[in-house]
């Protein structure tokens, strides 16, 4: 899988009733979620991405417009991070208008290591408390 999911192979309905995703000690990966997988995970409600020694982004949003960004990711309600040491965003802040994540309930950073993180999300995301 890992050759495949960098080389966008799969076919275009792949992962789209996944609910949840985890995605534990691979190393590899700079983006845990690329943009041609973006909407593809319309229905996921869990993301939970820990150990990942090299990941620097969570969603890469380039490549998508603004009407099928804010269809993206609308059931996510929970996004946990744990033991990231080089993420640096959730996603770039240049990314335009980024994602509307109204649903999203929880997030949750954990990390030993935060030297790395330059900013969670965007300035122009706003968290309901």
């Amino acid at each position: 899988m890992r050759q495949k999911y960098g080389q966008e192979q799969f076919p275009v309905n792949s992962f789209c009733r996944l609910r949840v995703l985890n995605v534990c000690e691979y190393g590899d990966i700079l983006v845990v979620i690329p943009s041609f997988m973006l909407q593809r995970l319309h229905n996921l409600e869990k993301l939970n991405v820990k150990r990942c020694s090299s990941v620097k982004e969570i969603f890469q949003l380039e490549g998508h417009d603004e009407e099928n960004q804010a269809k993206m990711l609308g059931q996510l309600r929970e996004i946990w991070l744990r033991d990231l040491p080089g993420l640096t965003h959730l996603w770039k802040e240049n990314s335009k208008p980024g994602l509307d994540l109204q649903s999203l309930e929880s997030l949750e950073v954990w990390n030993g290591n935060v030297i790395s993180l330059i900013n969670l999300a965007p300035c122009s995301v706003s968290f309901q408390i």
